[in-house]
Order: structure tokens, then sequence, then C-alpha cells
């Protein structure tokens, strides 16, 4: 069996702001060097030392040292630096290159994990290893910003130092193996909360740490085990560079690793050989001695992993063993009787000087001491503090937290002289506040009796004051409270009154008398107040004569302005402006409302009715007969017997109306014959106009709305003249229109059948549209759409203009129509029309049976097929600019009826032009993808393409989210191009806009 070691120290960093250098690692790798190599020590057969790698050369020589050994070697990996954990705990092994983001977050691609370690070990290396880790693992900071002591509990409470999170328990079994295992935090006395607040003790509570951060922290450590852990290998813990109170260049732990080994006290058994267990032993007692926060691990999967020896023991001096004998003897810095007999004995066997020995066990108690001393010097401290003031100023509370991480004191240690020392000012502060509270009580009883106090109570008071030993300043504190909250009291309570009274009175000028319902809500709002029963009767008694008195003075400005309307009504039986106004002006300064008007001035004008009723009548009747003459002239018999029945109702004559009846027909006559003129004029614009324009547009319609306004025409009989003469350019237009789709219909079949035309062909099919008197300007139309469907150009011809008057409302035009090509197909009611002869019946099965996932694929393979390109499987971006329009509409027509309008092109492009028109190139459709939901954030940061098989194809969804494989579908690279390699589709890949650009302007140009 041979022995080799990989020692790594990593003490710079080139992000130095980000990661505080780790000034012992390189001094620790060159000494845990010299003593493995040593042959009387180590005597290891290969170490190969690696200092400040980056990760990639960190893991290459971790990876090519345990390929080279052997199953029966010992491999040992020796690290020194700094240990990180990342938000969630896992630990890393800084390198030379490790930096944090600007938030102080790890940045994971320059530190090795734990977990690639385990992975680079592999499973060929030896079967026995130890990892020595001479590092604290930092919750990702700066280390070198972290205090080296901090107030904390004792037994199992977290501290922390500058290499990050330690726990207070361990618990060794029989077996020797150190195990991590939780702890619950006991209750002490924190210094923060015996400061807070005036006035009394406060009451004792459990420490700062909660059993939530001792879980986390032993979480971490199960992690490490879980990570590293392995049959045959054992991890050593440490915790870096700590402190220099070893007088060493060297880390704390390494340094009394290498102590033990050179001095021999780490052979425990005296087998002269130092295993795993004794080393780890020796270092962690020693490191806890001097800095007593810091508790280094021994990991290890089984207990006898922790014997392997990795060195043998020196000659060791009668200095040294003698010392080890008083480091064993030795409890809480005090050697017992038995154990001086003991000592003593062993002094002479090793025929060592009594100065010497003298000097020896002085050296050892010396950290004892001391730590004695710094308790003694930490309670005179907080003795003075405390005559200064209590409760303590938070300034004082800082102060002596400094001075407790300086003595590098625990609060399990500082916990019995916390309560010792201020045992007496927490009392004193209780019975203080028991004397408050019970002037409190007996002034509150006082005032509650009468206020201000008579002389004979304020001398009660006085005695009870001196009886309870209060100062003067107490008591004026505790009057002048309890008299404000009293005032406050008595001032609410007379708001509350006001209150009451206040929604009383808007309560029954609203309804009186009242309901009961309203008194029994009275009663309860009262409760709720807290008023008193014979106040709220009172607030009550008062209401109720207010609103009597107000009623009585309205009833007297009631009758003071019936008597004004009537002199009004008597001098005319129509009123004037005037009149009404200085009426109005009455009812104003009366204050009465309108109601209460319309009853008086109702019963006035009934009075004066009963003699002005005929002459109303017979007005009433006039309006009616000019009404319905205005209307229908000569009139019908319906309008003459609606007449009579007006008449019969206002009880007049044949003798009273037929005056009106002559008056009002002779001036109808009158009108009917100017009409009938100004109607031919109209008749001869409006046939001109829509000879130049059909259908008119809206200017034109607005100029002959005018004219036959401003020439007084019925809008019956203008409209009548607009309908016949409307009708005949429309049943011409639709007869070309025919026309137009039999030539349509027998262009497309010739095509069909041979494209492009043979000259024959081509001339029988213009000989066909002369004969059909098919304009030129609709055929070449016609033969750009076909030439369009059948040869897909990347920019598509744009038609001919056409004339004005040769649009028709059914017939295909630049303006109108809903695609550059018009085909028979477009304008049947078949729903699966194509003008290059796709069979999209299989889409339509798919979607009525709501199979979206095949249909999303059917979509794909027609429009495939619209664009004739089968052998390449995808759409390009010039592919998609030349799907034909009336395909594009049987698609979306398909998705969007079987869907609901949930899915479709036309609901994808409703969201694409919505989006903010500042969006340029990716930016946009990205930020569409996003709203259809084909791509989430990773991190919630990084826009990502989802994979297909993850897409919803599910009812209700979000809008627009299907169809979608016509843009996931690409080339191998397109794939490479949009980031998601070579695999032919954009599953976890950007977007770009190009494809989605397109279609929506082929969408657009097809009217969708």
């Amino acid at each position: 069996m041979a022995k080799y070691a990989l020692l790594i120290g990593v003490s710079n960093y080139q992000h130095h702001d980000a990661i505080a250098a780790s000034p012992t690692a390189l001094s620790d790798v060159k000494a845990m060097e010299k003593i493995l190599t040593h042959p009387d020590m180590g005597g290891f057969a290969e170490v190969m030392p690696v200092f400040d790698p980056d990760r990639m050369a960190m893991e290459e020589a971790i990876e090519e040292f345990f390929r080279k050994c052997h199953p029966q070697d010992l491999a040992v990996l020796f690290y020194s630096g700094r240990g990180v954990q990342d938000e969630v705990g896992r630990p890393y092994f800084t390198t030379h290159s490790t930096r944090t983001t600007a938030e102080g977050q790890l940045v994971r691609s320059t530190a090795v994990p734990a977990s690639s370690v385990q992975a680079l070990i592999g499973g060929r290396s030896s079967q026995q290893q130890v990892i020595i880790l001479d590092c604290g693992f930092s919750h990702n900071q700066d280390s070198s910003q972290v205090p080296t002591a901090q107030f904390h509990q004792p037994n199992g409470n977290l501290t922390q130092d500058g290499n990050g999170i330690h726990r207070g328990d361990r618990l060794t079994p029989s077996n020797g193996t150190h195990q991590i295992v939780p702890s619950m935090p006991n209750p002490v006395v924190p210094l923060p909360q015996l400061a807070a607040s005036s006035g009394g003790a406060q009451p004792i509570s459990s420490g700062s740490a909660s059993s939530e951060s001792v879980a986390q922290d032993y979480g971490f450590v199960t992690t490490l085990k879980q990570q590293l852990g392995l049959q045959g290998r054992v991890i050593l813990l440490g915790e870096g560079s700590l402190s220099t109170a070893t007088n060493s260049d060297l880390s704390p732990y390494t340094h009394y690793l290498i102590e033990g080994i050179t001095s021999g006290a780490a052979d425990q058994n005296g087998d002269a050989e130092v295993s795993v267990r004794e080393l780890h032993d020796y270092a962690r007692r020693h490191v806890q001695a001097e800095i007593p926060t810091a508790h280094p691990e021994l990991i290890a999967v089984r207990d006898e992993d922790c014997e392997i020896n990795l060195a043998r023991v020196p000659l060791i001096d009668p200095g040294r063993r003698y010392r080890e004998q008083v480091e064993h003897y030795m409890s809480d810095g005090r050697i017992s009787p038995v154990a001086r007999v003991i000592l003593d004995r062993q002094r002479v066997k090793l025929d060592l000087p009594t100065a010497q020995a003298l000097s020896i066990e002085n050296e050892v108690l010396r950290p004892y001491r001391e730590h004695a001393d710094n308790l003694l010097r930490y309670r005179k401290a907080l003795t003075a503090a405390l005559e200064l003031s209590y409760p303590l100023s938070q300034t004082l509370v800082d102060e002596l937290k400094d001075l407790q991480a300086l003595l590098e004191l625990t609060d399990a240690e500082l916990e019995p002289i916390q309560q010792a020392v201020m045992r007496p000012y927490v009392e004193q502060a209780e019975t203080h506040q028991q004397h408050v509270q019970q002037y409190t009580a007996a002034f509150r009883e006082a005032i509650a009796q009468s206020y201000p106090v008579s002389n004979t109570v304020r001398q009660t008071l006085a005695a009870l004051q001196r009886s309870l030993q209060l100062t003067d300043p107490d008591v004026a504190d505790i009057e002048a409270r309890l008299i404000a909250a009293d005032q406050q009291r008595r001032e609410q309570y007379r708001a509350n009154l006001r209150q009451l009274e206040k929604e009383w009175l808007a309560e029954v000028q609203t309804q009186y008398p009242p309901a009961p319902e309203t008194l029994l809500q009275f009663e309860k709002r009262q409760h709720s107040l807290g008023i008193q029963p014979t106040d709220a009767e009172a607030i009550r008694q008062a209401v109720f004569r207010e609103i009597e008195a107000q009623h009585a003075q309205y009833r007297r400005k009631l009758e003071q302005y019936r008597t004004g309307f009537l002199e009004a009504i008597a001098h005319s039986p129509i009123l004037d402006k005037p009149t009404r106004d200085h009426l109005h002006q009455l009812q104003a300064n009366l204050e009465l409302n309108d109601n209460d008007i319309i009853q008086i001035e109702q019963q006035a004008i009934a009075q004066r009715d009963t003699v002005h009723r005929k002459h109303a009548n017979l007005e009433r009747y006039r309006q009616e007969y000019a009404r319905s003459i205005q209307e229908e002239y000569p009139l019908s018999e319906a309008s003459q017997q609606n007449l009579k029945r007006i008449q019969e109702n206002l009880q007049l004559s044949d003798e009273d109306v037929l005056p009106i009846q002559r008056q009002l027909a002779a001036q109808a006559e009158a009108q009917r014959q100017h009409s009938h003129k100004r109607l031919d004029h109209y008749q001869h614009e409006f046939a001109a106009a829509i000879a130049k324009e059909f259908p008119l547009s809206d200017a034109t319609r607005q100029r002959l709305d005018q004219a036959w306004q401003a020439a007084g025409l019925k809008e019956q009989d203008v409209r009548q003249i607009e309908y016949v003469l409307e009708g005949e350019v429309k049943a011409e237009r639709e007869q070309y229109t025919i026309r137009l789709h039999e030539f349509e219909r027998a262009y497309s079949e010739a095509a069909r059948t041979h494209y492009p035309l043979p000259i024959q062909e081509r001339d029988r099919i213009i000989a066909l549209a002369q004969t059909l008197e098919i304009k030129s300007e609709d055929v070449m139309q016609i033969e750009a759409n076909t030439a369009l469907a059948y040869e897909a150009p990347v920019n598509p011809p744009t038609p001919p203009a056409e004339p004005e008057a040769a649009t028709t409302p059914d017939a295909p035009s630049a303006e109108s129509a809903p695609a550059p090509e018009s085909s028979t197909e477009a304008s049947r009611s078949d729903d699966l029309v194509s003008t290059v002869n796709v069979d999209y019946s299989i889409l339509r099965d798919l979607l009525q049976e709501g199979r979206w996932r095949e249909a999303d694929s059917e979509t794909l393979r027609v429009m495939l097929q619209a664009t004739r390109r089968e052998q390449e499987d995808w759409l390009s971006p010039e592919s998609l600019l030349a799907l034909p329009c009336v395909d594009l509409h049987t698609i979306d027509k398909l998705w969007s009826s079987h869907s609901n309008g949930y899915f479709g092109f036309s609901a994808q492009a409703r969201i694409y032009n919505t989006l903010n028109a500042s969006l340029r190139g990716n930016k946009r459709a990205v930020e569409f993808a996003l709203l259809v939901k084909w791509m989430f954030k990773l991190g919630g940061v990084y826009p990502m393409f989802r994979e297909y098989k993850q897409l919803d194809f599910h009812l209700p969804n979000q809008i627009g989210h299907l169809p979608a494989l016509w843009y996931w579908r690409l080339s191998s690279m397109g794939s490479f191009m949009a980031g998601a390699g070579i695999s032919g589709d954009r599953s976890y890949g950007g977007a770009d806009m190009n494809m989605l650009a397109n279609l929506m302007q082929r969408l657009k140009d097809c009217g969708l």
C-alpha cells in the first residue's frame, strides 16, 4: 500500500472585493507537505501541492490525482481556503476566480461544488480516502466583514465567525464517531430585551437563535455528508483562518493537526500511530480551548473509517509526554487532588525537573486562567453599567456586546453572571411597577366619582403616595395620563351625543312621524355609541319638537305661495316668463320643494281649466291634425278614424273642428305640389351620383343628405327614391358578379389542368371574357391571383387599381377584398375552400373532436402543402408571405369556430396588435410569445421557449396559444441560430421576429 496526497491552497482571489483573502492557505499547504513527506512521520510516496488554481485547474487536478490511485492506496485530499454556500445552502470550494454578483450572490460557475468533487473522484480510486477541509463555509457573504464573535446562546445556538456558521452542540457516542445532532436553545436573558422600554423589569424570554436556524445549520452538515460521504472515506472539516491565537502563520486547525503529529500528543492509545480520529480530537480540543465559538467536525459513514492511520509518532521528549498527561487530567482549568498525585508520580517517572513541570502546567492552565479573568472583567463592567443606568440604554447594550466579542465569551457563560448582577435591579423595578399600578387604580376611581377631586380625596391620595414610596414626578405622570384619558373620554361622549342628534334629525326629516323600524334603529345606534338612555330620550324629544316647529312654518309658507300663484293666473291663463320667474323666486325664498309646488299649482290650474278647457282642446286637436297631415296627405282611412277618436275624447263637435280641417288641408295641398318638384330634382341628382360612384362614399352620402334636408323633403320619400335607384344599380352589378364568377371558375379549372396556360387555351379564356363582358382589369386581377397561388413569389404582384365605377359590393377590389386573390372557392359557403387544392377535411375532423395537438400537427402539414414546402418540412419567413389568403381564412375559421375564439390566427393577430409600438425586433416577438405562454422566464429573468410537448393542449386555455407548431418547426440551422441546438425546433431557444412578423403581415393583407 502506498500513500498519496493532493494539497490545494487558495490564498488570493482575482475578485478580492467579493471574497476576502485566506492569508494562511499557502502556508498551510507547505507545512502539511513538509509533514506528509517526512520519512519518520508522514512517509507519503508522493505529495502534489497546487496553489491558487482556477475552477478548471482545480477540478482537473482532483480528477487526475484520484485516477492515479489504486484501490489499496491511501489517498489524502487537503484543501485550505474559503468555503462558501449558495442561497439554498449547497457547499462550494472557492478558487482563484471565484466571484459574486452585484447583489452579493455566488456565481456558481466560478467555484467547485462539493457534489462535483464526488463525481471527479469517481469509483476507481483508492478504498481509503481522507479529505481534510480547513475552510469555513460562510453563507454567501464576505467573511472579512463578519465579526469574530457575537452574543449567542449555549447548547445548540448558532454562532457566526469570520469563516461561517457553526453550532455549539456536539454529541460523542461511545464508539467515538462524531455525529451532528440538533438541540433546542436554552432560555436566557438577552441584554437587548432587558434594556428595552421604560419602567419595570422585562419578562425572561427565549434566546435570539431559533430552532429553525439550528435546523438549517444541521441541514448543511447533513448536505455535506450526503454529497461527499462514502464508505471508506472520512472527512475532517476545520474552521479556516479564524484568528491568530496560535501565534502561527497557519490556520488554527492545521496548526494543531501538525502539532498533534510532530509532538506525538495526538497518539492517545500509545501505539506510535496517529489515526484520523485521534488527530481530529487533538486539533478540535485545542482549537475550542482558544476559540470557544469554533467547532471542527469529523464526518464518516462508518466508525471504522475513523481508524485510518495517517502518520507515525516521532520520538517524544519527557516534557511533551508530561504535557499530554497534564492536558489529560485537566478539568475546567483545575487539577483535582487525585490528579495532583498522579502528575507528581509521572514527573518523577519521567525524571522531569520540578521547575519545568510547573512551567508546563502554567502554560496549559494559562488559557483557562485568562478566560476566568475575562469573565471577572465582564462582571465588573456590567455592574458599573447598571449603576449608571437601568434599564440599560441601547448604547451600553451595544458596548457590552462588543466587550463580549473582544473577550470571546459565550452567552452560556454570561447567563449566570447577568442574572446574578441584574436580579436586584429587576426586583426593584417589579416592586416599583406594582406601586405605580396601585396608585393608578386609586386615582382612576377618584376622578370617576368627581373631577376635580376634593381636598379630602387629595389628602388620601397623598398618604397613599407616601406609603408606596412614589416620587412626585411618578405621581404627576400618572395623574396627567389619567386626566388626559378621562377628558378625552368625556369629549368623545359629547361628540357621540352630537352625532346621535345629527343622525336622528336627518332620519326624522325624511319620514315624520318615524316608523317603528326607524325607532329600533335609533335605539341600536344609541347603544353602539354608548349613550345613556336619559340622554338619548332627551335628544329624541328635542328633535321631535324641532321637526314639528319646522312643519308648522312650512305650512304657512305653502299658503303664502298658493296666494301668490292664484293672483298670477288670475291676470293671464298662460303664465309668461316674468311671472314664472317671479313665482320661481318666491319658491326659492320660501324654500319650498317642487312636489308641494306642483300640487298647489295643479289645484289652481284645475280651477282655471274648467273655464278654458274647450280652448285648450281645440288647440290640441289642431296640433294632432297638423301632425297627421304633415306625415300623410291625403289622410288614410286609419288616420281619419284616429282623429275622430281624438275629437270624441276632447268632447268636440264636427262644427268645432271643421274650420281647422279646411285650413290645414289647404296648406298641405300647397306643400304637396311644391314637394313633388323638389323630389324630381333630388331623383335626378341621386341618379347622377350613383352613376359615378357605387356604393356611395361617406362624403357623397353626407352631401346628398344635406341637399334633401335643405330642400325640406321627407326622409321616407327620399329613401324610397334611393331604394329604387340603388336596387337597379345593384341588380346590374350582381349580374356582372355572376358573369365574373363564371369566368373565374373557368380560368381556375383551366389552370388546374395545365399551368401556365397554353396560347390556344389562353385565347379561349380571353374570348370567354369578351363574351361575358368582363372588364380587362378584372381579368388581370384573376390572372395575378392564379399566378400567386401556383408560383408563390416572395413579393406577390400588386393588382392594378380599379376604376371607381367598376367596383361592386360583391366583387373583389383592392380596397374591400380580404385578400389579393379572389376565387370562386372563396365566395362559396363551404368551410374547406382552397385556392391550391389543399384538403382540410382531416383538420376539420380533428378540431371537431377536440384533438388539439393532432390538429396543430395537421395545420403545419396543410400550410406546408399550401406553400409547396413538404420536402423542407418547415416554413421559411418568405413562404409565410406567400400563403394563399383563401387558405388562411379556411384554417383560421376552423380553429376559431371549434375553440369558441380561443385559438386561431385571428386570435393571435389581435394579441400581436395590442403590443407596445415602441417594441422593436426580437423584443416584440418575445413579448408576444410570453403573452400566449409559448415562453417562460428562466429564474424569473431569461425568456426561453418551452418544449413543444409542454404546451397546454386543453380548453379553456390562453387565447392565441394554438396553432403553434408552424413557429416551433425550424431547419437545423434555424434551430441552431435560435439557441436550441440542431434539434430542428425552437424548444429552450429564443424568439426571432421574421417568421412572426411575416405571418402577421400576411394576416393583415388577407383581412384577418
